[in-house]
């Protein structure tokens, strides 16, 4: 698989594990996905570890902040959209109706970013990058591969990710799951797949919205097996998936939720996830964020396309059949017979 020089903005690029127990999630991941640890200092303290395959940045991982576990909050994956601009897109969030968890700020010289909570509840990152562009390796055995949204309120997530990211959102008839693709192109060549959605199911009322990462394996059984034997547990069993694949959910050894997935040949070919159309199951933070900041960027202003054009038709129609009228009158006027006679002449 290549390696990944850039993300296209508007994807995911990242996801990151914020662990009660960074010792223990490192042994579990190590041993599940065949990573290899490297921990960098942080500003102000602390510590931040990458995790590689074949040297290629897949992941990162770090210690969960005190005042988070004295809330109870636990373990959990956040996914970053890689965006050309931390500011623009925090602020179309906000007006698209989110809240705004943590402002645009810096990530030493490696990046700038945003933490943001859509309305529903769900959380995500912004991320505008720098030196460090995110996952160098994707899609490929122990790399991330799909991103899923399990929300409370299919349509308002639809229209909110597309004013914010412009993303199209495709559903199934027969499964009724949902996928996002970027916006068509110019050309009309359909957008790529980046994402996928569900409707939570109502046996999941105390799970919150919430978007759940998954890594690419070459066996999910076998993975399966491997995290439980790590001291994880399976959530949801492995399970085949028509036309796409097979997949798991599973939860690490510290409460972490993730899923495997491995794709069929041809979907594999086709570059099509559309990842797991059954209910994912895996617990997720509810973060409490200070409130979101309400002003209107340029850029977020809403475009009626379709409304606009209508009346313009409608008048271009009415002003033709005036002058269609003009010019029958004009033929029936016996100015032509002049005309005739002189050439008789």
């Amino acid at each position: 698989m290549a390696v990944i020089e850039r993300h296209e903005p508007n994807t995911f690029c990242w996801p990151e594990l914020s662990s009660t127990d960074v010792a223990a999630a490192k042994a579990f991941y190590a041993g599940l996905f065949g990573w290899t640890l490297g921990d960098s200092p942080v500003a102000g303290g602390g510590t931040y570890t990458l995790c590689s395959l074949g040297g290629k940045n897949v992941a990162g991982l770090f210690a969960m902040r005190a005042e988070e576990k004295q809330q109870g909050v636990p373990t959990h994956w956040s996914s970053y959209v890689s965006v050309t601009s931390v500011e623009l897109m925090a602020d179309r969030a906000a007006f698209a109706g989110a809240k705004i968890v943590a402002p645009p700020f810096d990530v030493m010289d490696v990046g700038r970013m945003a933490v943001i909570q859509d309305p529903a509840g769900a959380m995500f990152s912004l991320w505008q990058p720098r030196i460090h562009i995110g996952a160098q390796r994707m899609r490929e055995p122990g790399a991330p591969s799909w991103f899923e949204l399990m929300t409370t309120d299919i349509e308002a997530a639809r229209r909110f990710y597309a004013d914010v990211f412009g993303w199209r959102a495709a559903t199934d008839a027969g499964t009724g799951y949902t996928e996002f693709f970027l916006r068509d192109t110019p050309g009309g060549k359909a957008g790529r797949a980046i994402a996928g959605m569900l409707a939570r199911p109502a046996g999941m009322a105390s799970i919150p919205p919430s978007w759940l990462v998954y890594f690419d394996v070459a066996d999910v059984d076998a993975a399966a097996i491997v995290a439980t034997k790590l001291g994880g547990r399976t959530v949801v069993p492995p399970r085949d998936i028509p036309r796409v694949g097979r997949f798991a959910v599973l939860m690490d050894s510290t409460g972490g939720g993730f899923a495997v997935l491995r794709l069929s040949a041809r979907a594999a070919e086709a570059g099509k996830p559309g990842a797991a159309a059954a209910p994912s199951a895996v617990p997720s933070v509810a973060a409490k964020p200070p409130g979101a900041r309400g002003k209107r960027p340029a850029a977020a202003t809403k475009r009626k396309p379709a409304r606009a054009h209508k009346p313009a038709k409608k008048r271009a129609v009415r002003k033709a059949r005036p002058r269609g009228k003009a010019r029958a009158k004009a033929k029936a006027r016996p100015k032509a017979k002049p005309r005739r006679a002189r050439k008789r002449r």
